[in-house]
């Protein structure tokens, strides 16, 4: 006899469930301990390469400013300052990031402080030139260049930067051993794992099937013949088990409608009996039949309407909640459920903050704006799913009013944005990687091109100097947009540093201006200037904010025509220091000033082909203002010019 028959079917099935569960539970903690071991491999082995392109990166910068300082000693112009500028200005970040992504490596903390010091003294050799080449002592400087001095410096610096890179490299080697032994690991536990629990189901749904199959006929069999209208039929069974209990169920249900039937029948004879009393009576039913039909006919026309609204706003895939005024949900949809992970009660009757990680004081705003103020909101916010897992939603909240205005509900819908975020930041991720590839090999070619123009290789003809001339200004072009990429790259990932130290923004004008002053003449413009009486004292990073301005200036200078005037001024408001930068060039277009400081955005007009850019100057402008807790703004007509204002807290005193 077989021992199944003594046992309950609910039995069977909690035991089935539980053996796989617990093998399922075993296979899955051992996973996820093994991805977890491999993920955490694979950063450490991303970190180890962002450290070797930081330290490549700080050989680059030294590399651009020791050739702009090359540059300027021969031939005194002040172009070759871009690269010294923009070395000079880099590195020190550069060393600021190398140090943080080595903090937990002993060996390299204590190799640090020296690399940083072999920078600040070449940095203070190459100042030193500049200096004296500024103040016509080109003699000395170019005795200090022969000392060697600043080549055994740097001779230094790439020792230190080499023992940096061998321990990275090192470590590295390590690391991908490492990574290669959890990966083996992790696919050898889902592949066993996966076996035994597809083994162990096959087995149970076997005994399962064999234990139900003959009842299940039977019960099939009468509920048949139920269907086709005979009631005369009965399951015939004396098992006590679940499937004896379902038989009885059956047969208790048939006599039920038997009787269910009986008692229709009996009162539709006595409806006849009084219809057939009075025609007069007939018509009168007949009349109230009718509006009762019409009535049903509207009502289940209205319900239909409601029914296929419903479908479609429970069928999209968005996030669609209806509050009341106060906020507290009424309604939520079965995308909410997905993507939050709670149940629709559990919804009801709460507040969206049930989810969404936002401060009170940050609700109480969006209140505002929805209720009292009756507009709508949108932004993006950070959310926590029932499983504490984080996501990031966009959200769209927005009242409903009645025909007085009066808000009675509140919509809004939600849409999961994180995938984006992280495409987005991918990307991010994948310039900055890339820009520091190029950087490299594109410095070389700098460095090779400079000792093409300056003779190292033997007297060019002047064809070839034009040649040479031509592809050096190419070259720094490209220099120009990879350090633009970076920068943008470093914004993005908050790794921008702004090294604030308190200086005259007077002096950074009339520096600008003398620096601009030569091109100005060549284009025939003219280059007002116009500067506070007084003083402006500020907090803030000199090389950058000369950057912002300088790019500003820049672009006027480009987009206005010979003969035209472009005016520098610096004036105090409300506290604070304003830069404005006014010309009388082609102008922009209403439609275009919402796109202007945005990433890669270009500004169709007659000069645009011809200047080329990359659009992202003005980008990297307003994110540097602004983490100087200032503000730009812009006011153009076409035809008319454009102003640029520049606005900057002055520095407070103590």
């Amino acid at each position: 006899m077989n021992p199944l028959k003594h046992t309950g079917l609910l039995k069977i099935l909690l035991f089935s469930f539980s053996l796989i569960v617990s093998i399922f539970l075993v296979v899955s903690v051992t996973t996820f301990r093994s991805v977890n071991d491999l993920i955490e491999s694979k950063t450490i082995e991303d970190h180890t390469h962002e450290v070797l392109q930081v330290l490549e990166s700080i050989i680059s910068n030294m590399s651009d400013a020791e050739t702009g300082q090359r540059g300027y000693l021969l031939t005194g112009e002040l172009k070759y300052l871009e690269p010294y500028n923009s070395g000079v200005s880099t590195v020190q970040g550069t060393i600021e990031e190398v140090t943080d992504l080595t903090a937990d490596n002993p060996n390299q903390q204590e190799r640090t402080p020296k690399l940083k010091n072999l920078v600040e003294q070449k940095k203070a050799e190459l100042q030193q030139t500049v200096g004296l080449r500024s103040h016509g002592k080109n003699d000395e400087a170019i005795e200090i260049v022969l000392s060697d001095k600043g080549k055994n410096i740097m001779d230094d610096i790439r020792s230190v930067v080499k023992e940096m890179k061998d321990e990275e490299e090192n470590l590295l080697a390590k690391r991908q051993k490492d990574a290669l032994t959890d990966e083996s690991v992790t696919k050898s536990v889902i592949i066993i794992g996966s076996l035994i629990g597809l083994f162990s189901a096959l087995a149970i749904a076997v005994i399962i099937s064999q234990y139900l199959g003959s009842s299940l006929n039977s019960l099939r069999r009468v509920a048949y013949e139920i269907s086709k209208g005979n009631l005369n039929i009965s399951v015939n069974t004396d098992s006590s088990n679940e499937i004896g209990q379902l038989s009885r169920s059956i047969n208790a249900m048939k006599e039920n409608l038997q009787s269910y039937i009986s008692q229709l029948n009996q009162k539709a004879s006595q409806l006849n009996s009084q219809l057939l009393e009075s025609s007069k009576s007939k018509k009168a039913l007949v009349i109230s039949m009718k509006d009762v039909e019409n009535e049903k006919r509207m009502s289940q026309n209205l319900a239909s309407d409601l029914q296929k609204y419903k479908l479609a706003v429970d069928s999209t895939s968005e996030h669609i909640t209806i509050t009341d005024p106060t906020f507290k949900i009424l309604y939520v949809n079965r995308a909410a459920t997905r993507i939050t992970g709670y149940q629709k009660d559990e919804l009801i009757g709460k507040t969206p903050l049930a989810w969404a990680k936002i401060s009170d004081e940050e609700f109480a705003k969006i209140q505002k704006i929805v209720i009292q103020e009756k507009n709508y909101f949108e932004g993006d916010m950070d959310m926590q799913r029932k499983d504490g897992k984080s996501y990031t939603g966009h959200v769209t909240v927005a009242p409903i009013l009645d025909n007085n205005g009066v808000v009675k509900a509140v919509v809004g819908i939600e849409r999961d944005i994180t995938h984006e975020k992280e495409v987005e930041k991918a990307k991010t991720e994948f310039v900055s990687l890339a820009s520091h590839q190029l950087k490299t090999p594109a410095t070389g070619v700098k460095a090779f091109l400079s000792m093409l123009v300056e003779g190292d290789a033997g007297k060019l003809t002047n064809k070839q100097m034009g040649f040479a001339a031509q592809a050096y200004q190419s070259n720094e072009r490209q220099l120009r947009i990879i350090e633009d990429l970076l920068n943008i790259s470093r914004i993005e990932t908050g790794r921008l540093v702004i090294e604030k130290k308190r200086f005259i923004l007077n002096e950074l004008i009339e520096d600008l201006s003398k620096t601009f002053s030569e091109t100005f003449k060549k284009k025939e413009q003219k280059l007002e200037t116009n500067l506070s009486k007084e003083k402006l004292t500020i907090d803030g990073d000199f090389e950058k904010l000369w950057m912002v301005v300088s790019n500003v200036v820049d672009n006027a200078k480009k987009y206005t025509k010979k003969g035209g005037t472009i005016e520098l001024k610096l004036t105090q408001k409300d506290g604070n220091a304003v830069i404005s930068v006014k010309d009388t060039g082609v102008g922009i277009a209403k439609k275009d000033l919402d796109k202007l400081f945005k990433k890669f955005s270009r500004i169709d007009n007659e000069f645009s082909t011809l200047e080329g850019g990359t659009g992202l100057g003005l980008y990297l402008v307003k994110n540097i203002v602004d983490l100087h807790g200032g503000s730009i703004e812009v006011e153009s007509e076409v035809g008319e010019g454009s102003k640029f204002s520049i606005t900057l807290p002055t520095a407070k005193n103590g």
